[in-house]
């Protein structure tokens, strides 16, 4: 059986939940007890130097405009869907467990997106040809969209915390105007289709309101430029 590539690793690990299991007091084993504390020390040193959920964008917000290639290299804009609520979906890595999942569940769903007039867009950091083998084994309807240099991905701020190379699981749903209606920093891949489609309707265009911590780090923006 072939190795794993490291990004393959690195992806398949993204997966996996934010939060290890508890650790329980009558663990036989020593070792086990010392690797899982150090895997845990690790991972709380590790989300101290990157940026929280609080640094995802916010409702209400302009969403950022992007073109970038589908899986068969055709050019798609978000401002092309303007008029149209869109559902932008971050995912780590085509072909793993968890991002079949979650893309199976969008395609079978689609139908139901497109009665409502919603457009259905998948992003990673996979190349264009690994789409199209990823479209094609999984037999995908809806589009992906190819962000090799992680440009899209890091506007909205869905860089991996755990690799830094590819994308986080999250998703924004964009309002016909062009701004985000709801954000989605935590999903369940095979449910998450159905979560949007139960909630899309209910959803009402907010006025974004800067918080502190928003004013702060603009500032802080600024002073690094300076």
């Amino acid at each position: 059986m072939p190795r794993k590539k490291k990004e393959e690793v690195e992806a398949e690990e993204e997966e996996e939940d934010d939060f290890l299991p508890p650790l329980e007091e009558d663990e036989e084993e020593e070792g086990n007890k010392k690797k899982r504390k150090s895997t845990r020390q690790k991972k709380s040193t590790t989300e101290k130097k990157v940026k929280t959920d609080d640094s995802l964008l916010k409702e209400g917000q302009e969403a950022p405009d992007f073109e970038a290639q589908d899986a068969n290299g055709n050019k798609v804009s978000l401002s092309s869907f303007k008029g149209k609520k869109v559902v932008l979906y971050f995912y780590p890595k085509d072909n793993t467990p968890g991002c079949k999942k979650e893309a199976i569940a969008f395609t079978e769903n689609l139908s139901k997106f497109e009665e409502k007039g919603i457009q259905v867009l998948g992003v990673s950091s996979d190349t264009v040809k690994s789409h199209l083998n990823f479209t094609t084994k999984a037999e995908l309807k809806h589009t992906l969209l190819s962000d090799t240099n992680l440009d899209i991905i890091t506007k909205y701020n869905a860089v991996s915390k755990r690799s830094g190379k590819t994308a986080q699981r999250i998703t924004y749903v964009i309002g016909e105007d062009g701004k985000i209606l709801k954000v989605y920093p935590k999903v369940k891949p095979e449910e998450h289709a159905s979560q949007i489609l139960k909630e899309i309707d209910s959803l009402k265009p907010v006025t974004f309101v800067p918080s502190v911590s928003d004013n702060d780090n603009e500032e802080g923006d600024e002073e690094d430029e300076e």
